[in-house]
């Protein structure tokens, strides 16, 4: 972990933590035990694949996430490619740092761009590796915005998959079409953020 600093130990050691991998404390060293947890972490992801190989882009983003999530997604990409073989789809986002999370916030707001997020750090699922994005193209590669293929996507998903939730169903931000994540019940954000920067198993 050379060149890498403090806070993004802690964070990766908070994330190790949430697997169940890593049971030491978040202290920011890059030691035998954070070497362990992340080759556990690395194992399980690659016996995971088993269950559905995706496209380049989409395997970049999926194994970042939490192994209970890996499962869901690729069992979600593997679902609307068999159900909706004519869409082009893919994961483009996944586990988020605080750090990248904050500056997707100030996109739009105090950075150039068009905000693309209502969470700041520590207040989105991307954040704990629980929730992902996908993105759905044309045959010649260009990203599609029709929000018909995304409620078609999360028709077909839906009905094979459960303690999954869609974006597209909150009633606040129901345009997050393309935004997934597992179903943790009534936990509010706060809480979920408490546990997980305290080590906390967030998913079995």
């Amino acid at each position: 972990m050379a060149h890498i600093s403090t806070d993004q130990i802690k964070f990766t050691q908070m994330f190790l933590s949430a697997t169940g991998y890593y049971t030491r404390g978040i202290d920011g060293i890059w030691g035998s035990g954070s070497e362990k947890a992340q080759q556990e972490f690395f194992n399980k992801t690659e016996e995971i694949k088993k269950i559905y190989i995706c496209d380049p882009v989409s395997e970049k983003y999926i194994i970042t996430l939490l192994p209970h999530t890996q499962i869901m997604c690729r069992n979600f990409m593997k679902t609307v490619n068999s159900l909706l073989p004519d869409i082009k789809i893919k994961v483009i986002s996944g586990l988020r740092t605080y750090a990248q999370q904050q500056a997707l916030y100030e996109q739009g707001r105090t950075k150039p761009g068009d905000r693309v997020t209502k969470a700041q750090a520590g207040q989105s699922y991307h954040n704990f590796g629980i929730a992902w994005d996908v993105g759905i193209y044309t045959n010649n590669g260009v990203y599609d915005v029709k929000q018909k293929l995304y409620i078609e996507a999360a028709k077909a998903a839906k009905s094979k998959i459960s303690g999954m939730v869609w974006g597209g169903d909150w009633k606040s931000f129901s345009d997050d079409v393309g935004h997934y994540q597992v179903d943790l019940g009534r936990v509010d954000i706060a809480s979920l953020r408490k546990k997980f920067e305290s080590g906390t198993l967030i998913v079995g």
